[in-house]
């Protein structure tokens, strides 16, 4: 890697806010740090997407007992939807279960 290739990168460093030193070694230096701050920005990246893929699974799944649920135990009541994120389905997981295990029939 030639001088002009590591300056033009390091320009972008700067941009950010960080400081560089004037040396060769510093430029070297800094540069190794911001490949380190660039591999834990990826790492972190993947962590949020393999919690998003989680999140989405769990969604899944409580939206899919939330529907069971309901079909089997209290489709004869009231008109019911879905609310739109998972605490809210866990919520209604939560009311309808308390419901059937205070010993009423709901079917």
């Amino acid at each position: 890697m030639d001088k002009t290739n590591i300056k033009d990168r390091l320009f972008t460093v700067e941009q950010a806010g960080f400081r560089l030193g004037t040396g060769g070694a510093d430029h070297l230096a800094s540069y190794a740090g911001w490949s380190l701050l660039k591999n834990s920005i990826r790492e972190q990246e993947a962590q949020i997407a393999a919690l998003q893929t989680e999140l989405a699974e769990a969604e899944n799944y409580a939206t899919n007992l939330a529907n069971v649920l309901y079909e089997k135990h209290w489709s004869h009541q009231a008109e019911w939807e879905l609310l739109p994120n998972l605490i809210g389905v866990l919520t209604q997981i939560d009311n309808m279960t308390a419901g059937l295990s205070q010993g009423e029939s709901h079917d």
